[in-house]
């Protein structure tokens, strides 16, 4: 089955951290989709159409559609971005994904690790800013240093504005000789203090990260029904 496809604009390309951009698309009037969900980014190479997939980092509430990308020298998505410059048009699909916050919700506990934070933005932003959910909302957020951080301005002013949202933030390698007033280490040793039965647990991030926390999860007796997995 074909998909459709829509044309967007470029209309902001912002550095975010070390080899980590925000894209902001122009939305086509008939776009529709959920936080959590991705789209099909059409991309040419040697005259062949090639998909890439990238998760939403707005929310349907906004006028645009954002991305916050990791720019990756050999990849083939990140050397289109690249080149990409403000008006220039891009070709996506329709929206797709089952990663996606239950209509009825308890608490939301979110595991990310690097750019896998793109799609916790739009759950954030969504429930707190746009639907003002009293549901207890958390996060646990992991970077490999400082130059890796991006988003914390924000988490923290959700945190002090919205009393049911919490967040920590961890380095696996801070930097030598520089203040680091945060957690260290692996998201996988900050998890004990998040988990419990109520919840809906949702993980992005690295494949290796994605399989340890799952462990965790299963090993704790969370429902499987509860669990929330996507690997970027």
């Amino acid at each position: 089955m074909s998909l459709n496809r829509y044309i967007v604009t470029l209309e902001e390309k912002k550095l975010l951290a070390r080899e980590v951009w925000k894209l902001t698309f122009s939305r086509p009037l008939d776009f529709v989709y959920q936080p959590g969900q991705f789209c099909q980014f059409f991309i040419e190479n040697d005259g062949v159409e090639v998909a890439r997939f990238y998760s939403f980092a707005s929310t349907p509430t906004e006028d645009s559609l954002q991305f916050i990308v990791k720019f990756v020298p050999a990849g083939l998505g990140s050397r289109y971005f690249a080149g990409l410059n403000i008006g220039d048009k891009a070709k996506i699909g329709p929206a797709m994904g089952k990663f996606t916050v239950p209509a009825e919700f308890a608490g939301l506990t979110m595991i990310a690790t690097g750019v896998g934070l793109a799609p916790f933005t739009g759950f954030i932003k969504e429930n707190l800013k746009f639907k003002n959910i009293s549901n207890k909302l958390r996060l646990l957020f992991g970077a490999r240093s400082e130059a890796d951080l991006f988003w914390q301005d924000e988490l923290k002013d959700f945190a002090a504005k919205y009393p049911n949202f919490s967040f920590i933030t961890t380095l696996s390698q801070p930097t030598d000789g520089i203040a680091w007033h945060g957690q260290e280490g692996r998201v996988t040793a900050h998890l004990a203090p998040f988990i419990n039965a109520e919840d809906h647990f949702f993980v992005c991030g690295s494949p290796a990260m994605i399989t340890d926390v799952r462990k965790i999860l299963v090993e704790s007796k969370i429902e499987p029904k509860k669990i929330h997995l996507e690997a970027f």
